[in-house]
């Protein structure tokens, strides 16, 4: 049975998705463990030859203040393949990211007119803009956030079984949601974005009183996401703040900062961090500058996708309120760690906003002939420079050194990337900038206190040996100098 043009134009375009994904990220075949790597995988003692009793303990524990069962699953799989060459686990990250940009693919395509050619090429550009923004890097280059991964690929195959027009599918659509909570309990918010889903573009409703039965229909799916919250909520309450050090207003001003800061990081993606630490002062969070530009996109946002969607034009609230729900449990208001905000956050979160950009252009090619090319070019250019700038971002997680030195760059008084800092010149040798950074780590308040005094301690006596060494080899050195003149 011969293949028609369309179903041809699906492999090809699915073969240079795959390919784009492995030969933008080919260069993490030759990077190591970094950041806390080795204690979460490389030490953990259920991932290597695992017991019956370790089995248990992957379903049934939590290690590190995380759940995530089916994420030590694939790295037993990748210990059974690999041992311990650290290229080849993050090459088994880049498959999953290949498998996420098909599901985009996929997803996209579900969502948009069946019988249109334009929709395949919206699909794909939106899929590519996923698989090349450098945005992204952090959770494709860092091991640790396979948990990411995973749980988008089991989120994507979930939406997708939803939004399918068969029966069944739902139940493989639940199996896949659990499977993402499994992975990360990030994805809590799924049966809401199958709500909005439902609402547009699905068109299940027809009146106002037509939500009910959709949000009653998924109580197995809101039952899940309750019970796994409160796992999660239990099982990080050694990672989270307490309420004294971030009170709410501070958490909520925050969330409210930061729902302007990924998209504004997306949208200009050139200072990226691995870590983007509080300010020194907190206080500064309550500051009018810091929290007004997320205020007024929120606000300014909201107003316009409501117009539109008046006007009969949907997707720009659709997007806008998918990056809403799923950006939720990461804005802040629920505090973990001490970062203010990582990348990796919004790894699922800003999907949509790369399906915006490309209907807009598509819109302006078929709306406005005279910009019709200049669109193009401008796409075209700015698709090369994401690409650029994520080879970039790619090469800061080559090792230790690269990252924390690029976070240090953009933020040298963070007393937590000054103590990491610290840690990794220690271990290079280099005493000198390792104590510099312990006393920075230091002076800029890290709670680290008894870890950086015993470093200190440390490093000063292995500088005091050194000096005792060279004075005394120096004294011999004379020593002999003299006998040789006499």
């Amino acid at each position: 049975m011969s293949m028609s043009r369309d179903q041809f134009l699906h492999r090809v375009l699915a073969i240079g998705l795959v390919c784009s994904c492995f030969i933008l990220y080919w260069p993490v075949r030759n990077h190591g463990f970094v950041w806390d790597t080795v204690q979460f995988m490389v030490e953990n003692p259920w991932l290597r030859e695992p017991s019956n009793e370790d089995w248990v303990a992957m379903f049934t524990q939590a290690h590190r203040a995380n759940w995530q069962p089916l994420v030590w699953v694939s790295h037993v799989i990748d210990f059974k393949l690999f041992r311990d060459d650290a290229g080849l686990h993050h090459l088994s990250n880049v498959f999953y990211h290949a498998i996420n940009t098909l599901l985009v693919y996929w997803f996209i395509q579900k969502l948009l007119p069946s019988n249109a050619r334009k929709s395949i090429w919206i699909a794909f550009w939106s899929a590519f803009i996923f698989a090349v923004h450098p945005q992204h890097v952090q959770s494709v280059a860092w091991l640790v956030e396979r948990k990411d991964t995973l749980s988008v690929m089991f989120s994507l195959l979930s939406l997708v079984c939803w939004v399918s027009h068969f029966r069944h599918n739902r139940k493989l659509s639940l199996l896949f949601f659990l499977f993402a909570l499994m992975s990360k309990p990030m994805a809590v918010t799924l049966p809401l974005v199958m709500i909005l889903l439902d609402i547009y573009p699905l068109k299940r409703h027809e009146k106002l009183k037509d939500i009910g039965p959709l949000i009653a229909e998924k109580w197995y799916f809101l039952l899940l996401s309750l019970v796994v919250g409160l796992l999660t909520l239990t099982t990080q309450q050694i990672a989270m703040s307490s309420v004294q050090d971030l009170p709410v207003s501070v958490r909520v001003l925050n969330a409210m900062h930061n729902s302007w800061f990924y998209v504004g990081n997306y949208l200009w993606p050139v200072n990226l961090s691995p870590f983007y630490p509080y300010p020194q002062d907190i206080g500064l969070i309550t500051k009018l500058s810091f929290w007004l530009p997320g205020l007024f996109f929120l606000l300014a946002t909201s107003i316009a996708t409501w117009v539109l969607w008046l006007r009969e034009i949907r997707w720009p609230a659709l997007c806008f309120f998918f990056y809403l729900i799923t950006f939720a449990p990461v804005s802040g208001l629920i505090q973990v760690g001490p970062a203010r905000a990582l990348d990796y956050y919004v790894y699922f979160a800003t999907l949509p906003l790369g399906t915006l950009i490309v209907l807009a252009s598509y819109f302006v090619i078929d709306k406005v002939p005279p910009l019709r090319l200049p669109t193009a070019a401008l796409s075209f250019f700015v698709l090369v420079v994401l690409v650029l700038l994520s080879v970039q971002n790619i090469t800061l997680w080559r090792n230790e050194q690269t990252l924390w030195t690029r976070a240090f760059d953009l933020y040298p008084e963070s007393a937590y990337i000054n103590r990491n800092l610290a840690s990794v010149y220690f271990s290079m040798g280099d005493l000198d900038n390792a104590l510099v950074h312990a006393e920075l780590s230091e002076r800029y308040g890290s709670p680290d206190t008894e870890y950086l005094s015993s470093l200190k301690e440390f490093i000063r006596q292995r500088l005091h040996a050194q000096q005792s060494k060279q004075y005394q080899q120096h004294q011999a050195t004379e020593t002999q100098l003299e006998s040789i003149v006499d």
